[in-house]
């Protein structure tokens, strides 16, 4: 496991928060973590790089929209991007939006740091769910 996973799961652990997953592969090591949001449930994934300190942090399948939802969608996802710092909006291949950030991270201060931007993009998708969904459903 990467320093940086293991500083984010000890900063996790400090502050009584679970995570719901680790996956050690050849690239890089993957933290998920789950939160039950007032609009909605996340999993969110820590991509860990194995020799560097750079990390990918990604919520997959936020919201789901149909072919006739997508223009609509896409000119929300566009808005986000341009009101909402931090984090980037995208529809996937199977018309899914997704949530996305990078970030290179400090050996010393990776655990908070990561912890932080996890709990930030939580906070993004918390507030930007009825937003999408006012958006695809008017």
């Amino acid at each position: 496991m990467t320093e940086v996973a293991n500083l984010l799961i000890k900063e996790m652990q400090e502050k009584g928060l679970k995570y719901l997953d680790v996956i050690e592969e050849q690239e890089h090591t993957i933290v998920s973590v789950g939160f039950n949001l007032s609009s909605a449930s996340v999993k969110i994934h820590v991509f860990c790089e194995n020799d560097n300190n750079n990390v990918a942090i990604r919520c997959f399948g936020f919201l789901k929209v149909n072919e006739s939802q997508f223009p609509k969608a896409l000119l929300c996802c566009n808005e986000l991007n341009q009101k909402m710092r931090w984090v980037k909006f995208y529809i996937g291949d199977e018309g899914e939006i997704n949530i996305e950030d990078d970030a290179i991270v400090d050996n010393i201060t990776a655990g908070s740091e990561l912890l932080q931007l996890v709990m930030r993009m939580a906070s993004i998708a918390d507030d930007a769910y009825p937003i999408i969904n006012r958006a695809i459903w008017s």
